[in-house]
C-alpha cells in the first residue's frame, strides 16, 4: 500500500541471489527483514538493499547502523540472515 501511495509498484521476490540480482540491475529496490550480523540486528530489522554492485557485493540502505550505508555487503552473508519470504521488489 505505501508504495502504490508514493506511485511505485511492489511484488513478493524470492530469496534468491539470482531473483534479487535481476530485479536490482533492472531498477528495483529491495526491502527485505532478517536478524543476525549488521546490517540486521539481534532482534530483527528491515533493510533496503538498494544496489548490486560491478563486484557482486550489495549496497543497503540501513537506518540502525548509518556507517553501513557506505559499506559493501556479500549478499550471502546477507541472504543467511534474511527472512524468508519477507523480500519486496520495489520499483516505478
Amino acid at each position: 500500500a505505501a508504495a502504490k501511495e508514493w506511485g511505485l509498484s511492489s511484488k513478493p521476490i524470492t530469496n534468491s541471489l539470482a531473483a534479487m540480482n535481476e530485479a536490482l540491475r533492472g531498477g528495483a529496490m529491495i526491502i527485505l527483514t532478517g536478524s543476525g550480523a549488521v546490517p540486521f540486528t539481534s532482534k530483527g530489522h528491515f533493510i533496503v538493499i538498494r544496489a548490486v554492485t560491478d563486484d557482486g557485493k550489495w549496497m543497503v540502505g540501513d537506518s540502525a547502523h548509518p556507517a553501513a550505508n557506505k559499506q559493501k555487503f556479500d549478499p550471502r552473508a546477507i541472504l543467511a540472515d534474511a527472512n524468508e519470504g519477507s523480500a519486496y521488489a520495489i520499483s516505478k
